[in-house]
C-alpha cells in the first residue's frame, strides 16, 4: 500500500526536486506544479485506458512516461509503482495492473493535491 502517512511525509522530496528542476527559481514554482500534476494525470489515464485494453505495449509506454514526470517531481514511491507498471507491460503479464493503477491514482490524487497547496511556501 502506498498511502499510509499525512501528505507531507509521504513526498519529503517533492519540492526541493521542484527546485532543482525550476533551476531556483521559485517563481516558476507555481506553473511547473500546475503544469506537471496535469501531465501526470493525463499519462495515468492513459495508462488506465491501456490496462483497460489490455494493451501490454501501450501499458509500458504510458508507464515508462509516467515514472519520467514522476522522477522529476521527486515521489519514489510512486516511481516505483511506475516501473513495476512498465515491467507488468514488458512482460505481458498485466493480470495485476488494475489495483496497482487504481492505487497510483489515488496516491497521485494526494500527490496533487499537495502540491496545490504551495508546499514551498512553508519551506
Amino acid at each position: 500500500m502506498l498511502a499510509t502517512r499525512p501528505l507531507v511525509h509521504q513526498f519529503p522530496g517533492a519540492v526541493p526536486a521542484l527546485l532543482v528542476w525550476a533551476k531556483g527559481e521559485s517563481e516558476r514554482l507555481p506553473d511547473l506544479a500546475a503544469s506537471s500534476s496535469a501531465e501526470a494525470a493525463s499519462l495515468l489515464h492513459a495508462l488506465a485506458l491501456a490496462v483497460d485494453a489490455r494493451d501490454a505495449q501501450r501499458v509500458r509506454q504510458a508507464a515508462c512516461h509516467l515514472h519520467g514526470i514522476l522522477g522529476k517531481l521527486g515521489v519514489p514511491q510512486l516511481c516505483t509503482a511506475a516501473t513495476t507498471l512498465e515491467y507488468l507491460g514488458r512482460t505481458n503479464d498485466l493480470g495485476p495492473a488494475a489495483p496497482m493503477v487504481e492505487e497510483l491514482g489515488a496516491v497521485l490524487n494526494g500527490f496533487c493535491a499537495y502540491l496545490a497547496k504551495k508546499p514551498w511556501l512553508r519551506c
